[in-house]
């Protein structure tokens, strides 16, 4: 067996949900950054040897402290032979998970822009059907009257970045609030929750990001530049996470398409605005407060970085994050009931106002407070984003929706929309 990898078996960050096959209760493991498509169906018995890989065991101490904790008996052969199942379906940390990483960064370098991976899934492959499914959302949703708050310019938004079938009501009422103008932007900075994402990283990549529509060019100048800021080992340590990762996709989307309808028609490639596409990791460490997010060297590089450059062209900040993960599918005891949905409702409002008055720290301290127990997965696009556009901006809130998240619907996601405009 593989010295670094089965020996001491250490399991990766996974994707494990339930799942039942043949009247028997499994749960199907597969790999966040699909390296390899093959789930693994394993049972309760397989599944408390995944608690116990943490690096720390051999397959003799795994199969000892399995009979002692949960009272399970397997032989050696049959521990090694699920050890060696996990490795070779890129499950656990070692030689063969990095050489498969390693082979996914080349090819994905090597392409010539970033190839949609949600197509035919999320939205139409082809554009003419792209074009006429956003035309209906938006049709079906017609912006709100924000007649009485549209004094300053538009220099951010905030948009979801759920499926489009359940979140198109807040897709299409945010996006068409900046169809007007988005032509007379210089540049596009889009801020993606990373879900596979370490603590505090801020990943960048210099690949464009395809579209149904063709290509939208990423600013290689201003990436360079935070590349050189954090350093290429830090800034691109989980670059491959841009293959597979959905928030900054599904935003691009909408931005090609309101850049098209707000032209009347198609623009060429030269003459689209270039953008910087960021996944951000996740703000655990501070939530728990060990540091905080102000004195984050990666935070505090990137937003100097990209504040220098906006004092030089008119840039666009997109945060691409939903709001709350609730319920039995992301880990709660209990579904919830009329009641708990308002009581979701009522403290979504209270990030909302934060993102009102474009408050980076009161947003960060309200989830902080609560322990992230909403499990906020925008917090640090949305966050840096506002951090971004400094303390002098307004947000008014385009809609909010609770959206359904298993098929009981007793577990949710909740999302908003929301457009910040700098005070006059």
């Amino acid at each position: 067996m593989a010295e670094n990898s089965i020996h001491h078996p250490k399991l990766r960050p996974l994707d494990i949900r339930r799942v039942e096959q043949g009247g028997q209760h499994l749960l199907s493991v597969n790999d966040p950054m699909r390296l390899t498509d093959q789930a693994m169906l394993i049972n309760h018995r397989q599944a408390s040897v995944l608690a116990l890989c943490d690096g720390t065991r051999d397959a003799l101490t795994l199969v000892a402290d399995l009979g002692s904790r949960y009272g399970i008996h397997v032989l050696l052969p049959e521990m090694e032979q699920l050890l060696q199942d996990l490795d070779e379906n890129l499950l656990l940390e070692g030689p063969r998970f990095q050489e498969a990483c390693q082979r996914a960064l080349v090819a994905y370098r090597q392409a010539p822009y970033r190839r949609p991976s949600l197509a035919g899934a999320v939205y139409p492959t082809e554009a003419i059907d792209v074009q006429r499914t956003l035309d209906d959302f938006c049709a079906q949703s017609p912006p709100a009257d924000l007649l009485g708050q549209r004094q300053g310019e538009v220099v951010g938004i905030l948009t979801p970045h759920i499926d489009y079938a359940r979140g198109h009501q807040v897709y299409a009422g945010v996006w068409q609030q900046v169809i007007p103008d988005l032509s007379d932007y210089d540049l596009i900075v889009v801020l993606g929750t990373d879900h596979a994402g370490g603590p505090g990283k801020l990943t960048l990549t210099r690949q464009h990001y395809a579209t149904p529509w063709g290509t939208l060019p990423t600013d290689l100048e201003v990436v360079e530049a935070l590349i050189r800021g954090q350093g290429a080992a830090v800034a691109l340590e989980e670059e491959l996470h841009h293959v597979r990762e959905h928030s900054i996709e599904l935003a691009l989307v909408w931005l090609h398409y309101a850049l098209h309808r707000g032209n009347g028609s198609p623009l060429p490639e030269n003459k689209l605005p270039p953008v910087v596409p960021i996944l951000c990791g996740h703000m655990e460490p501070f939530i728990q407060n060990q540091g905080s997010p102000e004195s984050h060297r990666e935070f505090a590089t990137l937003l100097d970085t990209l504040r220098f450059t906006m004092e030089r062209r008119r840039t666009l900040v997109v945060a691409s994050g939903d709001l709350a993960h609730v319920g039995p599918a992301f880990g709660d005891a209990a579904p919830l009931g009329a009641q708990e949905r308002t009581s979701l409702q009522e403290d979504d409002a209270g990030s909302l106002a934060a993102i009102s008055r474009g408050d980076a720290p009161a947003f960060f301290q309200g989830l902080q407070a609560e322990d992230d127990r909403r499990r906020v997965c925008g917090l640090t696009p949305i966050y840096l984003a506002m951090q971004l556009l400094g303390g002098n901006v307004s947000g008014t809130v385009t809609d909010y929706a609770q959206c359904p998240a298993d098929i009981d619907g007793g577990s949710l996601v909740s999302i908003a929309g929301a457009v910040w405009r700098r005070n006059p």
